[in-house]
């Protein structure tokens, strides 16, 4: 059974309501609420108010109770194919979707979806909505393909009716921009975002906060891309505006330093990366609280910029605190909690305990799988990192295989050419190369060459680094062959 239940502890609200969409319809119309069906609750406003309550305060399992028990009293007033009942079942979608119940999610975003085609029509706003909802729920669960299919019919829904240039496309271009973020083509993203903010700087202005949001989420696609001379001053313009529209003790302007320090990380500059990331922390503690989930979010970005300074004490400290704090607020069987499981198991590695790192990491790709399934393109890393430490301790049987899979999954979930799957290639050929397996590392090689050279450049530095490192396989490869290789000419990558 899922994390979702432990998190619902005792209450079967959100189960007896999730029985109760997938039984027979009741064959209520929008027009049949007049006539023999007596209006919902009049407690839904106070069930409302202590749902918003919980979910400010990050207490997302005892939320889905709450709004579980009102869908479930709804569902029996209303039946299930009523317009009314159906914005609480999206409701329902959203908030299983945040605690990681994404089969849950998908059934009452579904039954959303098909009450408000059968009774708005396809061409409806509302149903438009319901199929967005569906799509970030197919993608949060993997299903990219799906995923692409629900936005893009989402997209063309309202195009079709408020215009190509209406804050509507431009809410839905950051939609299908960030289900390319989940498949990693970060670069047929970044136009979507930029689209979508030179519509809404012309209709909301460049500092409203949608503007301001999707200009956030462009400088997390240069980021997630490497491209940190673009992502920086797109980090520093919107903490900069998040500041003035909304004050400089805002949680959005916290976040939007966290995500600044990890652009000084990434170019190497660890003291400013430690104390903007200390100053988001301490932000987002006086708006949420020290025990919050956000705070839990910096501290792990923290402890990974205090771990890359080889300041393993106190990056463990802030791993552990990171941890506590997301098995409290959404259950120890999540994504995050798989992240700072990883923290830690990174740590142990550099501190050469390689059994402990082992033991964490394999922790943190059981929840993983749990939570995204086998195939996710987020378990890639997880994969690597763990066949790296099996490595690092001797037991090449058990690496090889990991990193099969990842290269794997980089095959079969991106588009050709990627970036990320000339990485894997990259990675899996390192492997082999310490294996002194030469001839199989030269050919993985090859392959990311020739992908890096198509969707890099011939010139690019990552292009030049690649082909250094495919011709010195070669030549170890010939040393090998004819005998002379010395002990420590292994590695390459």
């Amino acid at each position: 059974m899922r994390q979702e239940l432990e998190l619902m502890g005792s209450s079967i609200h959100l189960l007896v309501a999730l029985a109760m969409i997938s039984a027979p319809s009741f064959g209520l119309s929008a027009e049949d609420n007049s006539n023999g069906k007596p209006d919902a609750p009049a407690a839904a406003n106070t069930l409302d108010d202590q749902v918003s309550t919980l979910l400010k305060q990050h207490k997302f399992g005892e939320a889905v109770e709450v709004a579980g028990k009102d869908l479930e009293n709804r569902l029996r007033t209303l039946g299930s194919n009523q317009i009314d009942t159906t914005s609480r079942l999206a409701m329902m979608g959203l908030l299983a979707q945040r605690i990681g119940a994404y089969t849950h999610a998908r059934t009452a975003c579904m039954k959303a979806a098909a009450v408000h085609e059968t009774v708005l029509g396809c061409k409806h706003p509302s149903t438009a909505h319901s199929f967005l909802r569906l799509a970030s729920v197919e993608c949060a669960r993997g299903s990219f393909a799906s995923a692409q299919v629900g936005t893009k019919l989402g997209i063309e829904m309202f195009q079709t009716v408020y215009g190509s240039d209406s804050l509507r496309c431009a809410s839905n271009l950051v939609a299908e921009a960030e289900i390319d973020c989940q498949l990693r083509s970060y670069a047929a993203a970044a136009p979507l975002f930029k689209r979508s903010i030179e519509i809404l700087e012309k209709v909301r202005g460049p500092e409203h906060s949608e503007t301001v949001t999707a200009r956030y989420k462009l400088a997390a696609a240069h980021v997630k891309m490497k491209d940190f001379a673009t992502a920086e001053p797109l980090c520093k313009r919107v903490s900069k505006v998040a500041e003035k529209i909304l004050g400089s003790d805002h949680v959005y302007a916290g976040l939007c330093l966290h995500s600044l320090s990890k652009c000084y990380a990434a170019r190497g500059d660890c003291t400013a990366a430690e104390a903007t990331c200390k100053r988001a922390l301490k932000i987002v503690e006086r708006a949420e609280g020290t025990n919050s989930f956000l705070a839990a979010i910096v501290l792990t970005n923290l402890g990974e910029i205090c771990a890359g300074q080889e300041n393993y004490t106190e990056a463990e400290s802030h791993f552990r605190r990171a941890l506590g704090i997301i098995e409290e607020t959404v259950g120890p069987e999540n994504e995050r909690a798989a992240t700072a499981f990883t923290g830690l198991a990174r740590i142990n590695l550099g501190r050469y305990n390689c059994g402990a790192a082992e033991s964490l990491q394999r922790r943190a790709l059981a929840i993983q799988e749990k939570v995204l399934g086998n195939t996710h393109p987020d378990l890639v890393e997880d994969l690597q990192l763990l066949g790296r430490i099996c490595s690092a301790g001797g037991n090449y049987a058990a690496a090889k295989p990991l990193y099969e899979r990842a290269l794997g999954i980089c095959l079969t979930t991106f588009v050709a050419n990627h970036p990320l799957t000339a990485l894997s290639l990259q990675v899996t050929a390192s492997f082999h190369s310490d294996m002194a397996n030469f001839a199989l590392a030269a050919q993985f090689l090859e392959q990311a060459c020739g992908i890096l050279e198509k969707t890099c450049g011939p010139d690019h530095p990552v292009t030049a680094s690649s082909l250094s490192d495919l011709a010195a396989c070669r030549a170890l490869g010939w040393r090998f062959s004819c005998g002379g290789l010395n002990v420590g000419d292994g590695g390459f990558v």
